[in-house]
């Protein structure tokens, strides 16, 4: 049939992900239903979740990228909480209704915001040139298991379940309690920490079942990996400091490389701040922190030689921040009045 559409318009609210038994993690399909309906007609409004606006869930990467570099496409209206349309439905990252005409050109979506305000304060802070928070956030699991810990428990790969790997996975304080102790067995012991009975707990792990890790040498600040809903403007789970000799579970993700505390706890205050979770919001659209929702959180220098006074209260920090960037009044208005405070 060549290029030929079968129909004008096609309107729908197609199926989200796949039907399986399986309670978590259950495959994405509504990017499959969109790329099917633009191929039979010319135009196409659709609502469907909205997590791909962030470059954020399941969806392939690459597909995401299409349609956000798309110029045929257009995002018709992005609505946050989808029980707002889907009663006592929960859908992280909220929905948006969509529109794509073959036949008109649009500017592509690129960086999706949640609202005008966010985009140009996005817009701002570019200018000043953004060298990304992400650099120094580690990917999850970054800690890892050696082949001398597997062969020292070779139940464990049994215990721990297909596909976790060589991860210090949330669980393994219980799957595999005789490696990880409640004190150390020697003098250098890696202290890990992880989750237990749904509490934070250390336990202590021999140096020679972790793999060689950057981050474990280190200063680095500790944040649950899962934190939170992704509504603009939430508060985060306390972050913690994490010393030299110390590492964790994929519970937590790592920020750092540093080589002094001070450097770790003026980070933790960064975090706090209402400008850096506004940035982390551009992205943050599920209980997600991994580490490329904090592309647009631009680094600072958290060393005594910083443009910012990180002596300063939490608030005053953000008015340092505010001024940096050359946000207006409207700008700040909108984060003071958006974003929660942490103390």
């Amino acid at each position: 049939m060549g290029k030929k559409k079968f129909f004008d318009f096609a309107i729908g609210n197609p199926p989200y992900q796949e039907n399986t038994a399986e309670s978590t993690r259950k495959r994405p399909i509504y990017n499959e239903f969109m790329d099917a309906s633009f191929s039979v007609a010319s135009k196409v409004e659709l609502i469907t979740p909205a997590r791909f606006l962030f470059d954020a869930g399941q969806t392939p990467k690459a597909w995401n990228k299409k349609m956000l570099t798309d110029n045929h496409f257009k995002v018709l209206k992005y609505i946050d909480d989808a029980a707002k349309v889907f009663p006592n439905t929960d859908i992280k990252g909220g929905v948006a209704i969509t529109y794509h005409n073959e036949k008109a050109e649009y500017t592509p979506v690129g960086v999706f915001t949640k609202s005008e305000n966010l985009n140009n304060i996005l817009t701002d802070v570019r200018k000043k040139g953004i060298q990304s928070m992400s650099e120094i956030v580690s990917a999850r699991g970054c800690y890892r298991l050696s082949d001398i810990f597997f062969k020292s428990f070779p139940e464990a790969s049994e215990k721990l379940g297909k596909g976790t790997g060589n991860m210090i996975v949330s669980n393994i304080f219980q799957k595999v309690p005789e490696a990880f102790l409640d004190s150390p067995a020697e003098s250098d012991s890696i202290k890990i920490v992880g989750r237990e009975n749904n509490k934070r707990t250390y336990k202590f792990l021999s140096k020679k079942y972790l793999l060689d890790n950057e981050y474990v040498k280190t200063y680095n600040v500790l944040i649950s990996e899962a934190n939170n809903t992704g509504e603009f403007g939430e508060t985060l789970v306390e972050p913690s400091l994490s010393k030299p000799g110390e590492g964790a579970t994929d519970t937590f993700i790592s920020i750092g490389f540093f080589h002094n505390q001070n450097e770790a706890l003026n980070t933790m205050k960064y975090i706090k701040t209402k400008f850096c979770r506004a940035m982390l919001g551009v992205k943050k659209a599920t209980q997600h922190t991994a580490k490329s929702v904090w592309e647009y959180v631009p680094i600072q220098n958290f060393s005594t030689e910083s443009d910012i006074d990180w002596s300063r209260s939490i608030h005053e920090i953000d008015l340092q921040l505010y001024k940096k960037y050359g946000l207006s009044p409207d700008e700040i208005d909108f984060i003071e009045s958006h974003v929660k405070e942490m103390k």
